[in-house]
Order: structure tokens, then C-alpha cells, then sequence
């Protein structure tokens, strides 16, 4: 059992993580990223018995099984699912600083050596949870990133209570299962899995772990090589380096092309979702394999290594609380390299393509609390003001950041599905989008019930609105043709878009489309599709 003085700052802990928790999730409960409308499509796939459309090779599993049964249990109103979504987002939230915990008091309970007291490690660990689960890796964001980080922590926890000796066949066969729910989780980890498994070293239980992780991961990874015609574990991998680094080779099926200047993009096949080219990434960028090129793998990784020291200069606080520590008698305890080889091997795999914080967050907690456990001290005084100007900091920047949060944001989204269904749009129509920024997501339509399977790219817009009348107009016609209801856009430069109010978004309604999309059907048909 923990100390009074200890139990009393889990408290004032938990009181202050699940308020700022609570109070960000709500104040963003009507925000859907372009992540959240994928996952949220696979979702409503799996409820509808879609599998054809569920079974998705690019976006992992576990958060789109998590929202599927919460969307089924809830069953709330199109107005009420962003808000269900942050709210399970709140759940994994206090579920990943819970797994936090596990992983501190598995660090210190394995300690031989004291130096640094436990309540400044246990300080340091409160601090970095709410900064990366709060800042770096926030529950407003719709992505599966904080299960991830629980997942990591109880696995790195885990780690520890091998390597001290201190575990049993029970805790293997966890540790192996905590790795395969890890995959299933994100991608990512599989490989990621590896490098825990050789840290646990050659032991009898780590046989069994393997065994576990093998159990856990197999039968979706027989599923997706089913769904895909070939061995696979994810192509979240392969897309991903196409994406950010090099690749080689022609798409098989690309969008078609129905207009050159600005590029109109069709994309209607070949599966239900509400924007196709990030739903199904694999499927348009198929016959595009990632090559090694020297020279942008050079600039790829150029480019993640400022990335880290962007993300190291946001965390001033836990860099200087080190460096002041570490001077005053520079000398450390031996390194728990177990736990930082797999962190560091994680951020490698990250750095060879794409960094984001959100993505390395729980790495960076694993790093700074394993220095921190190894500083040794001269002055418990000069310890405690250090310590409290990490937290003091910590929690200055959570709370200007909840300060600034609207805690009554309008519910643009929803109004713009209302308007756009009462000008006749109904659910199952295609609509295209015109100069949708990348960050903008489709959760209207979404909402709507609708497929956006054509699209004019925010780089081609100037030209749009700068082309001759007539050019607008046969882009209007060709899309109209193919079944297309409306056209949205954002911030509209010319006459015959109504506007939703209290948005910036322009709506066309197209004139005379093609009856139930014969004229697509059978152009995909001659495309032999």
C-alpha cells in the first residue's frame, strides 16, 4: 500500500487528470478529424454486417471494435456519435494514465538501488502522463494512439518485472497478450512486439509470451491475408513509405481523371465509405511498392530528427528538471536499457518514414522516467524545488490550454448535413467536395449517409475559380453526369452556391443527375471493375 503522503497526491493526480481530461473531450465533442470518419465508417461496417467494407487493411482494428460497441450500446443520434466517441476517447484516456501507473510502480518496486526518492519519480511520471496524454497525444483526437500508450505501458511494466525477477508464467503469458492486443491496436507494434520479446531475453516464459502474442495476432492477420489475397500483417507500413518517402511502379486502379485543368478526381469503387482514397488506401495505391532511395530517405530522416527536437524543445521542463539533477551530482545508476531499447527502436521505425507527437508520446514517457529513476542526489531539498517546478510547469500548460478550450462549440458538422439533406440530398446519394483542406473532414457527410466519390484538391482550386465560365460549367455537367447530386465546397468565390449558415461551406446542387448512377455503373463496368 502506498503512503499517506503518496496516496494523497494520487488523489489531487486523479482529480486533475480526469477534470482536464473531462473538460477537453467535451469542449471538442463535435470535432471529427479525417482519422475519426475512417474509423468511424469501419465501425457502422461491422454493424451493418458489411464485412467486405469492415475488413481493412490499412486502419487497425481495435479502436474501430471499440467504437462499434459502443455506437451499438448507446445507439445514439447522428447530433450525439461525436460526442459518444469522445467519450469512449475519455474512458481509454483514464485507462492509458492507469497503465501509466502500473508501469511507475513496477519501475520502482524493481529498484535495488535507491537514490532519487520515490514521490519525485512518482512526481515526474504524474507530470509526463498528463503532458503527453493531454498535450502530445490528446483524447480529442480520434485516432487509437492513447490505447496504444496504455497497452505500451503495461507491456513496458511487464519488461521490468521480468528482468527482476520477480514474474511468473502468468505474467509471460500477459505480457505476450498485451503485445498481440498491441498490434491490433496499431500496426506499428507488431514489429515494435519484437523488440520486447528480445529485450525479455532468453527465458522459458519468454517461449510462452511469443505463444500468447502468436494466439492474439494470428486470426486477424489470416483474416486480412484472406481479404487481400495475400500474406499480410497491415499496410499501414508499405502505404505510409509510398506516401512520405519513395516508391516505384504504376497504380493498378487509380481515381479516374474526368477533367485535366484543374484536375477532377472520380473515385466512386469499389466499396461503401464515406471518402474512399483514405478509407481504402491500399486498394488505390496498389501497384505502388515503397524502394529505397538514398537520397529521400536522407531528407525523410532529416526531417524526423528535427521533428524530435521540436518535440524535445516542448518539453523544456522535463529536459532542464534532468540537467539540473544530473549536474549536481553527475553520475547515474545503471541504465534499464531493457525498457529503453524497444522506446528507442519504436521511435527509430517512426523516424524511417513519418513522426508525429502523438504517434511517440508513450515512448517519450518511457525515456525520461527510466533517466529519472537512475539520478542519484546530495540534496533532497534542492530535488523537491526541481520536482515542483516540473509539475508546477506541467500543469501550467494544461490548464492554459483547458482555459482556452470553448466549452459551447457550435456543431457545424450537423448543421451542414441538416442543410444539405433538406435541399433534397438523402442519404445513399454521391456528392462531390471541391478544395477540402487535408485537416477538414467529411463527418457531414458521414452524418448524411453519403459518398463523396469526386473531388477537385485544394492546390487546384485557384484554378477553378479562375477558369473561364464555360470550363466551370462542363466540370459541372461531367460530374452531374456521373450521378452526382451536390458539390460542396469551402468559402465559395462565385455566384450559385447557396450558403449553409454559420459555416463557410457552399453548396451546388447539380442539374439533372444521371437516374440511380447508370452512367457510373457502367463506365466502372467497361473499366471492368
Amino acid at each position: 500500500m502506498l503512503p499517506v503522503v503518496l496516496r494523497r497526491q494520487r488523489f489531487w493526480f486523479w482529480l486533475f487528470a480526469s477534470g482536464a481530461g473531462l473538460v477537453q473531450c467535451w469542449s471538442y465533442r463535435f470535432w471529427i478529424e479525417p482519422d475519426g470518419v475512417n474509423y468511424l465508417d469501419v465501425a457502422t461496417s461491422y454493424l451493418r454486417h458489411d464485412w467486405t467494407a469492415a475488413i481493412n487493411s490499412y486502419w487497425s482494428p481495435l479502436y474501430s471494435w471499440l467504437l462499434a460497441v459502443t455506437l451499438y450500446v448507446v445507439r445514439p443520434s447522428g447530433y450525439w456519435e461525436s460526442t459518444v466517441l469522445h467519450l469512449l476517447n475519455f474512458v481509454i484516456f483514464l485507462f492509458a494514465l492507469r497503465c501509466g501507473e502500473f508501469f511507475i510502480s513496477e519501475l520502482l518496486n524493481s529498484r535495488t538501488e535507491k537514490s532519487i526518492p520515490d514521490w519525485a519519480i512518482w512526481t515526474v511520471g504524474y507530470s509526463l502522463l498528463l503532458f503527453v496524454s493531454l498535450i502530445m497525444n490528446a483524447p480529442y483526437l480520434d485516432t487509437p494512439d492513447l490505447c496504444t500508450s496504455g497497452l505500451v505501458y503495461v507491456a513496458s511494466g511487464f519488461l521490468i518485472r521480468i528482468h527482476s525477477g520477480r514474474a511468473t508464467l502468468r505474467a509471460f503469458m500477459i505480457f505476450g497478450i498485451v503485445l498481440g492486443i498491441a498490434y491490433l491496436s496499431k500496426t506499428i507494434m507488431f514489429l515494435v512486439a519484437f523488440a520486447f520479446l528480445v529485450a525479455a531475453g532468453r527465458r522459458r516464459g519468454t517461449v510462452l509470451a511469443f505463444a500468447c502474442f502468436v494466439a492474439v495476432t494470428l486470426p486477424w492477420i489470416t483474416i486480412l491475408t484472406r481479404s487481400v489475397g495475400r500474406i499480410t500483417y497491415g499496410d499501414a507500413g508499405p502505404v505510409n513509405y509510398v506516401r512520405y518517402v519513395a516508391h516505384s511502379g504504376t497504380p493498378v486502379h487509380p481515381p479516374r481523371i474526368i477533367f485535366t485543368s484543374p484536375e477532377v478526381r472520380e473515385f466512386a469503387r469499389p466499396i461503401r465509405a464515406t471518402y474512399q482514397p483514405s478509407y481504402n488506401a491500399p486498394y488505390w495505391l496498389e501497384g505502388l511498392h515503397p524502394r529505397f532511395e538514398r537520397h529521400e530517405q536522407f531528407r525523410v530522416l532529416v526531417g524526423s530528427a528535427k521533428d524530435y527536437l521540436h518535440i524535445l524543445t516542448g518539453q523544456k521542463e522535463f529536459v532542464a528538471g534532468f540537467l539540473l539533477v544530473f549536474l549536481a551530482c553527475p553520475t547515474l545508476l545503471p541504465i534499464r536499457w531493457h525498457v529503453l531499447v524497444p522506446a528507442l527502436w519504436g521511435c527509430s521505425l517512426y523516424a524511417l518514414v513519418h513522426v508525429e507527437s502523438r504517434l511517440v508520446g508513450v515512448f517519450f514517457v518511457l525515456f525520461w522516467l527510466i533517466l529519472y529513476s537512475g539520478l542519484r542526489i546530495r540534496s533532497e531539498r534542492f530535488v523537491k524545488l526541481v520536482i515542483f517546478a516540473i509539475a508546477l510547469a506541467t500543469a501550467f500548460k494544461i490548464g492554459r490550454a483547458a482555459i482556452n478550450q470553448p466549452l459551447h462549440p457550435p456543431h457545424i458538422q450537423w448543421q451542414t448535413a441538416q442543410a444539405i439533406q433538406k435541399m433534397g440530398i438523402e442519404p445513399g446519394s454521391q456528392v462531390a467536395v471541391f478544395g477540402f483542406p487535408t485537416a477538414v473532414a467529411d463527418y457531414w457527410a458521414h452524418l448524411l449517409g453519403v459518398r463523396v466519390v469526386a473531388e477537385i484538391q485544394a492546390d487546384d482550386m485557384p484554378t477553378y475559380w479562375s477558369a473561364p465560365s464555360g470550363v466551370r460549367t462542363e466540370i459541372l455537367s461531367r460530374l452531374s453526369d456521373l450521378g452526382i447530386r451536390a458539390i460542396v465546397t469551402t468559402s465559395p468565390q462565385e455566384d450559385g452556391w447557396q450558403m449553409i449558415p454559420g459555416t463557410n461551406f457552399g453548396v451546388r446542387l447539380a442539374k439533372n443527375p444521371a437516374g440511380d448512377s447508370k452512367k457510373l455503373l457502367n463506365s466502372q463496368h467497361s473499366d471492368g471493375k
